[in-house]
């Protein structure tokens, strides 16, 4: 079975920024695990859900010894960063329309 992959020209720059940011973050983060994605249905949102998960993730990686753990996100997408931010976590870098955020634990 053959499976067609059709990119716009918006979608084609979008995903030639997140490669980009993602060799950047592997430079950066090459030791330390990161959280890929983590979402909260809107409906949800503001129950404490998303600061248990970060929750039981930092415990995870405080079990198995790291020091610190990352999370990414659109730089758009400020909810999120104040989120993070709230959480602990500290902009490491911002490039390319995406911001890379650390947590030490």
């Amino acid at each position: 079975m053959a499976v067609k992959l059709i990119l716009f020209p918006l979608e084609l720059i979008s995903l030639a920024r997140r490669l980009l940011f993602e060799k950047e973050v592997t430079k950066k983060c090459k030791n330390y695990p990161s959280i890929l994605t983590i979402g909260v249905s809107p409906n949800e949102q503001g129950k404490g859900i998303g600061k248990r998960l970060i929750g039981v993730a930092e415990e995870y990686f405080r079990r198995n010894h790291y020091s610190s753990f990352f999370v990414d996100t659109e730089i758009s997408n400020t909810k999120a960063i104040k989120f993070y931010q709230a959480n602990g976590f500290i902009t490491l870098i911002s490039k390319l329309g995406n911001v890379l955020l650390i947590k030490s634990i």
